[in-house]
Parts: C-alpha cells; sequence; structure tokens
C-alpha cells in the first residue's frame, strides 16, 4: 500500500520547469526575509520603547504628583528627558571612565527620586547631543524612595544636564553647545534673568587642551541668565538637589536670528533693535587677522578692499580683544574677510544682507564650509580661491606635535601623501599670500550688491 501510496504521487505530482522552481524558491526566501525583518521590528519596539524603560514614569510623575511644568508641551523634542527631584550623590567607589589622556575618575551619581517608578536600579539614558561627542548618554540611578529633607542641598530650580564637544574653538562651541542650550533653556520658559538655573556637563575639561576650556567663550552662557558655576556634575557638593532636571540639548529654532537678536539685546548693541534701520555706510570691512592660518599680507588685502570702492575698512585680532567687543566689532561690519575656519563663526553676528568673504585652498586639502552655515542667518556667502599657499612647519609643529619638530625627510613625505585627517593636515596650517587677481572680481561683486543688499535685508 505504501508503494502504491508513492507511485500514485508520482504519477499525478506537477512537473515542474526550472523557472518555476526557481520563483518558487525566490518567493520561500522573500518571505522568510519579511518575516525576519518584521520579527526584528517588533523586537526593537519593544526593547527601546520608552515607555519600557524604567525611565519612562520618573519622566512624568515626581515623588508625590504630576510633574506641572509650564513647558511640557515645548520639550516634546526627541532625545530631551525631564525629571523632577534629582540629586547628585556620592558614591561609594569611584568609576574610571575615558580613554588615553582623557581618562577621569566619577566621584558622583545622579539620583532621580520618584515613588512611582516601578523598576529601581541603574539606567543609561542615551540622550540628544552633537554627532561629535561619544558623551550623549548619562548614568541615572532611580530609586522610588521619597526625596531627602534636610540633608539635601536644594541649589535652584532647574538644572540643564548636557556635554560639549570643543567650547574652546567658537564654532564648536557655538554650534555643539550654545545654540542646543539656548533652544532648549528657551522652550523651558527658563530665558529670564530670575531663573538661576544651572549648566552641568558629562566629562570634566582637559585643562592641558585649549580646545577643551570652557572659560574661553563662557560670556555667552550668561547672555542665558544661568549659575556663574558650571562645571562637570561630580565637582558639584554631594546631596546637591534640583527641583527639575533636563538631560540633553539639540538645536530647535524656527527663526536662526533669534539667537543672534537675544545676544545683542543683551550686550545692548543697538543693531539688534527692529527699531534701528542698519544703513550700508555705516557698516565697516573686517579683515581677520589670526595667529595660525596666517594672511601674510593684511595691509595689501585692505587695499584691495579699497580699490573696490570699500571706504570704512579695519584689521582686527580676535586673540586681543574680549567677547564683548567681538560682538560690538562683528554687529558693525557688513562685510566680513577671512580664512577659512573657527574664527568665520563670528560672521552670523553681522546685520543681515552681510556678506562674508571666504579664503580657502581646496586644492590643497583646505576647502569651503561655512557657505550653508551663514545663510540661515541671512548672510551672504563668497569664496575666494587662493593659490599662494605657505606651508608653517612651525604652526603644523605646536598645533599638532606639541612643540615637536618634524624631520626633513618626514616633512618631504607629509608634502606627497593626503593628510592623515582634519586636524593632522600640514595644509590647513598654512599661512596665505592673497594676490589681488584671486580677489579682486569678488570683492567687485560684493561691492556692487552690498548697499542693496543691506537695505533689503533691514
Amino acid at each position: 500500500m505504501e508503494a502504491f501510496s508513492d507511485t500514485y504521487r508520482s504519477l499525478y505530482k506537477p512537473k515542474l520547469n526550472l523557472a518555476t522552481k526557481y520563483r518558487r524558491k525566490m518567493l520561500k526566501t522573500k518571505c522568510l526575509k519579511a518575516c525576519f525583518v518584521i520579527g526584528c521590528t517588533a523586537i526593537f519596539i519593544v526593547v527601546f520603547n520608552p515607555k519600557y524603560l524604567p525611565f519612562y514614569r520618573a519622566r512624568i510623575y515626581s515623588s508625590h504628583n504630576k510633574i506641572s511644568f509650564p513647558f511640557d508641551s515645548n520639550l516634546s523634542m526627541t532625545g530631551i528627558y525631564v525629571f523632577s527631584n534629582v540629586c547628585i550623590e556620592s558614591l561609594d567607589v569611584p568609576i574610571l571612565r575615558g580613554k588615553a589622556r582623557d581618562r577621569f575618575n566619577e566621584t558622583k551619581k545622579i539620583v532621580v527620586y520618584g515613588g512611582h517608578n516601578r523598576n529601581p536600579g541603574a539606567v543609561r539614558l542615551r540622550v540628544a547631543g552633537s554627532k561629535n561627542s561619544r558623551w550623549n548618554h548619562w548614568d541615572l540611578h532611580f530609586t522610588d524612595r521619597t526625596l531627602p529633607g534636610e540633608s539635601s542641598i536644594h541649589s535652584g530650580d532647574t538644572a540643564f544636564f548636557i556635554q560639549p564637544t570643543c567650547p574652546g574653538n567658537f564654532h564648536h562651541f557655538f554650534v555643539d553647545e550654545f545654540v542646543p542650550l539656548y533652544s532648549v533653556i528657551a522652550a523651558s520658559n527658563r530665558l529670564h534673568p530670575d531663573s538661576g538655573s544651572h549648566v552641568i556637563y558629562r566629562t570634566p575639561q582637559n585643562s592641558k587642551s585649549r580646545c577643551s576650556d570652557r572659560n574661553t567663550y563662557e560670556d555667552f552662557l550668561w547672555t542665558l541668565y544661568v549659575n556663574r558655576f558650571h562645571d562637570v556634575f561630580y565637582n558639584f557638593p554631594a546631596n546637591t538637589c534640583f527641583h527639575h532636571a533636563i538631560f540633553g540639548s539639540k538645536p530647535a529654532l524656527e527663526r536662526p536670528r533669534d539667537v543672534i537678536d537675544h545676544v545683542l539685546r543683551f550686550y545692548n548693541m543697538t543693531s539688534s533693535s527692529p527699531d534701528v534701520r542698519v544703513k550700508a555706510s555705516d557698516l565697516y570691512v573686517t579683515i581677520l587677522s589670526r595667529q595660525d592660518r596666517r594672511i601674510l599680507n593684511p595691509e595689501e588685502v585692505a587695499a584691495f578692499v579699497g580699490d573696490a570702492g570699500f571706504r570704512k575698512i579695519r584689521i582686527v585680532d580676535f586673540g586681543a580683544v574680549s567677547v564683548r567687543d567681538q560682538l560690538r566689532i562683528m554687529s558693525t561690519t557688513g562685510v566680513f574677510v577671512g580664512v577659512e575656519g573657527a574664527g568665520l563663526q563670528w560672521a552670523v553676528f553681522m546685520p543681515k544682507g552681510s556678506y562674508l568673504v571666504d579664503l580657502a585652498w581646496p586644492q590643497k586639502h583646505w576647502g569651503f564650509y561655512y557657505d550653508s552655515v551663514v545663510s540661515r542667518f541671512g548672510i551672504a556667502w563668497r569664496g575666494v580661491r587662493v593659490r599662494d599657499v605657505r606651508l608653517n612647519w612651525t604652526s603644523y609643529e605646536r598645533n599638532v606635535r606639541g612643540g615637536v619638530p618634524v624631520k626633513e625627510e618626514e616633512k618631504e613625505k607629509l608634502k606627497r601623501t593626503h593628510p592623515k585627517n582634519y586636524f593632522d593636515n600640514i595644509w590647513k596650517w598654512s599661512d596665505i599670500r592673497v594676490q589681488k587677481k584671486d580677489i579682486a572680481g569678488t570683492l567687485d561683486k560684493v561691492y556692487k550688491g552690498f548697499k542693496n543688499n543691506i537695505e533689503r535685508q533691514n
């Protein structure tokens, strides 16, 4: 009977050609792949959905009742988390963090109090932050206990927990730290003189690195009405508590000029007032002088600018003036001429309709960057390709090699090879001599459109 059954099946089983077999095999493979993707997606949603994480209820409830922030609806930004009753407390055993020269000991922890948290314990909270940082996370300790009473130091209403990248560099300070922090503080209704908010960092600054100096541009932080003490969280006294804590920061400006106008109003710069009409004749052409990536003939460049028709011209070294003076200079600048680098970030403080003349040498691995940056703030951009580029080994050795001289054989090798990275690039640290034939055409075009552009934008 069994043999008969096999024969029956063989006689009536339809015969398939190779093409049909291949199509069925591919269909089966696609079905398996689809099932795999759907299954993985379901697992991802369950595991990473915030409502399944223990910080979810702490985000919604305080230790006694529902948080009634006046800024609840405005802080519904992805990666920004709000908690109440947060304290900085001592660790029994310090935790070693970081790598190589950036190692540090965490001596304190951040504790979130709240009776509605169902899953007490430690959680690594990943937050919004700059893509240039690898520290966009905070280790929080949740507890269902109520907030300590007399033993705690209540240090104000709100603390903003953020992570800067390179605060000693104005571009990174402004883009990675200041604008995102301004956005979150404004959205939380804490942008007023009575706020007394704190700015708290994830990691300490490296005292040996100019890039990590958090005091260089701290005058900008005062425009946000924050406490003058801003430091890594474990340098705060033990048992320091805050009514509200906001973790993470991201830029969220409907109108990019808002942050510019806010800073200029804080320092009483009249050009930020809507009642003041900016006149092109009152504005300067400012030529930026630098310690690195120098313009070797700034006086000649000033003469080229004069030949184009401009009359109010100045050469300025920002390293020699205060932050407030730099703001005053830029708020009265109509054309900003400078070498590609972080200093050009100051161009955003010019009046709308102004021009940035950006000098770079893309043929030697140092290209343009600020065209898209300044345009968002109403600034017109013009690029000038400089051909006379001169290597400055002293500058390269000081900034990249820690003062160690580069041997002649290695110099020749570096000239022939592609730069290792953005920083270790001998051409980045070069000087230039600007030729009139390189810049004259651009200056003529800027002069012709300058007055109309300023008056139309203002």
